[in-house]
C-alpha cells in the first residue's frame, strides 16, 4: 500500500498543516486545530519536508508571476487606450 494511503487524513490536511508549520505556527496548535496526532505530523514533516518546501516556493513564484501579469496587462490596456485617444489627449 502507498504510504500516503496509510494516513487517515487527506492530502489537503497534510499540505495545510505543513504550510502552517513553515508560516511559524506552533506544532501543538496545528495538531489541535487540525486534529492530528503530533507524532503523525512529525512523520509527515520528515517524509514530505522537501516536497512542502518546493511547493511553498512554487506558490510564491506563482503569486509573483500573477502580479507581474496583472501589472503588464493594466499597462498594456492603459498604453492602448492612450494610443487610440490620440496625441492631443496626452
Amino acid at each position: 500500500m502507498d504510504k500516503l494511503h496509510e494516513y487517515p487524513h487527506s492530502l489537503k490536511t497534510m499540505v495545510v498543516a505543513i504550510e502552517k508549520y513553515y508560516a511559524g505556527e506552533p506544532i501543538k496548535l496545528i495538531c489541535r486545530e487540525l486534529e492530528i496526532d503530533p507524532l503523525t505530523f512529525n512523520c509527515w514533516l520528515a517524509e514530505y519536508r522537501h516536497i512542502a518546501v518546493e511547493f511553498i516556493d512554487l506558490k510564491a513564484e506563482n503569486e509573483k508571476l500573477r502580479k507581474m501579469f496583472v501589472d503588464l496587462t493594466l499597462k498594456y490596456q492603459h498604453d492602448t487606450k492612450v494610443d487610440h485617444d490620440g496625441p492631443e489627449s496626452k
